[in-house]
């Protein structure tokens, strides 16, 4: 496991990498911008939570 803690943006990291990637065959750039996607997500649920 990469990640030191599971804050959603990391879980979710390795998810989209790791599940889509290999599972379905994805091309790093629709990745890439699904994580930038999530990366702003996550900020957002973390601003929420604190």
């Amino acid at each position: 496991m990469p990640c030191k803690d599971l804050s959603p943006s990391c879980w979710l990291k390795v998810y989209i990498y790791h599940h889509l990637c290999d599972e379905y065959g994805f091309p790093p750039s629709t990745v890439a911008m699904t994580m930038s996607l999530l990366q702003a997500i996550a900020r957002q649920w973390q601003k929420a939570k604190s």
